[in-house]
């Protein structure tokens, strides 16, 4: 007789916000987690921006994941007198006329027209960063204090028996037809938020993965305005609430571990060089890889053989947008047995491919 109802490997976004909502639920939960301070959702910097890449791109449901979102982290600000999320506004730079023209084509279609606020005309004599070009407000921007966050939760898991700050080894691990159980705990199901190791996860490896790495500096600019989020050549500047800047991030798919580099580093600072006209020092500098899939969609669902070996993954660099509603589709599964999303049920990946019938 399974002494718990969900075993969950993994404290991250996914794994804390799964917890915590399952827990409301009144479901028995039980998290474990290594407390590694590298993790990507650790170092990530909780942007949730609207409007993303080269080509103006629209964050993939972003009508329904933002207010959400917002609605989420704001409850749970109200519950633990906490402030988490931070609105800023956000400046996009333009860097070409080619991006102007984009610019002037999606501000006229429906998506488009509530996020991009207001075209910025360029200024080469501003005083703190380059500008030749102009650029446009984008609305309804945020960050995420991710590390706050998932301290928060992890104090509230301590104080309500929740959690175990240890490592899962797969030794440990004793799944059978009809339960799971690791050393003293037994569960209905184990629900993997293992991050980019899933990819190392016998369960879950057939998946078609596509993990990045990236890696983040934290600044100290003392002449350099706070009053916005800035966008310029791939690259965003976000002042925190701590009073320091992060700069990033880069994508990288060969090397995949959390070791920060000489060469992205100076790649970093050489950006932000030819982007800001202030000196800066910097205060530290971290790696992460973001748990990606080639369609760039999360994923959740059941191990095609074992329906209670499951999976929340896959969030890349979206987590703090995407987590909230994906976690609570998830519960619904779970608890109300509602139907996944099928954009983003595992099922959408074809089992026989990779040597697994459903």
């Amino acid at each position: 007789m399974a002494n718990i109802d969900y075993l969950i490997i993994g404290q991250g976004l996914a794994g804390s916000i799964l917890g915590y909502k399952l827990h409301a639920q009144g479901a028995t939960v039980k998290i474990i987690d290594n407390r590694n301070k590298s993790s990507s959702s650790a170092i990530a910097a909780g942007l949730i921006d609207p409007i993303t890449g080269k080509r103006f791109a629209l964050s993939w449901k972003i009508d329904t994941l933002r207010p959400y979102a917002d609605d989420f982290y704001r409850d749970l600000e109200r519950t633990f007198k906490m402030q988490f999320l931070h609105h800023k506004m956000s400046l996009r730079l333009f860097k070409s006329d080619e991006e102007i023209a984009l610019y002037e084509q999606k501000k006229e279609e429906d998506g488009f027209k509530k996020y991009l606020h207001k075209f910025i005309p360029a200024d080469p004599e501003c005083l703190h960063f380059q500008n030749p070009f102009g650029g446009v407000q984008i609305n309804h921007t945020s960050y995420l204090n991710i590390p706050l966050f998932l301290y928060t939760l992890r104090k509230y898991f301590e104080r309500e028996n929740l959690i175990v700050s240890t490592k899962c080894e797969q030794k440990d691990l004793q799944i059978t037809s009809e339960c799971v159980k690791w050393k003293s705990i037994e569960a209905k199901k184990i629900i993997f938020c293992d991050g980019f190791k899933a990819s190392q996860n016998p369960y879950f490896k057939w998946l078609p993965w596509r993990h990045a790495k990236g890696e983040i500096l934290t600044l100290d600019i003392p002449k350099m305005p706070r009053d916005r989020i800035l966008h310029a050549n791939g690259h965003w500047l976000l002042p925190t609430k701590e009073g320091s800047f992060k700069f990033g991030a880069n994508y990288h798919w060969d090397t995949l571990d959390n070791i920060p580099t000489e060469t992205e580093r100076t790649e970093l600072e050489n950006a932000l060089s030819e982007f800001i006209k202030h000196p800066f020092k910097v205060i530290d500098h971290q790696a992460g890889v973001r748990p990606i899939l080639v369609d760039t969609k999360p994923v959740i669902g059941s191990h095609p053989q074992l329906s209670h070996v499951m999976i929340l993954n896959g969030l890349s660099s979206k987590g703090v947008l995407l987590a909230p509603f994906i976690a609570e589709q998830f519960v619904q599964h779970l608890i109300n047995e509602t139907p996944i999303d099928p954009e983003i049920d595992i099922r959408r990946f074809s089992f026989a491919n990779q040597g697994i019938q459903p």
